[in-house]
């Protein structure tokens, strides 16, 4: 990719590095083994890590598509109102799947949101255009 000029591209990067990095091999809880196996949880949570790392590298690469705020390095410090607005704006589609697990129940491997729980605690903007993206990571929303 070539130089940055969106503030996002950076702070989806930054975002991105944050993601602690797996070891090799670690401990999991029998409490979390009650319903899968020890291979099927490590796979699990290296599908999940690998998802949210792909996430921001791909709102760095093409924040665009990810409906996210596109003010220029150029034209904005680090301090400004827009600057800010992209600190926080790579957060959202995570932000958004985390609404959707605290307002819903799953059912059968389903996730059944109650709608007004869900809009009473959202704050996520562009949620269609965030939608759109997390349906290329297998997430499919049937109303």
């Amino acid at each position: 990719m070539t130089e940055n000029i969106y503030w996002i591209q950076e702070w989806a990067k930054v975002r991105q590095d944050e993601v602690v990095r797996l070891p090799n091999s670690f401990e999991v809880h029998d409490i979390f083994l009650n319903h899968m196996s020890k291979e099927e949880f490590d796979s699990a949570f290296q599908e999940v890590w690998d998802m949210f790392t792909n996430i921001y590298g791909n709102i760095a690469e093409f924040p665009e598509i990810y409906g996210m705020p596109l003010h220029k390095l150029l034209e904005y410090k680090y301090s400004t109102k827009e600057a800010r607005e992209s600190r926080s704006a790579a957060y959202r589609p995570l932000r958004l799947l985390y609404y959707l697990l605290i307002a819903g129940d799953l059912h059968s491997g389903t996730i059944i949101v109650d709608l007004n729980k869900f809009k009473a605690i959202n704050d996520v903007r562009n949620i269609p255009i965030i939608f759109e993206r997390l349906s290329d990571y297998g997430f499919a929303l049937m109303v």
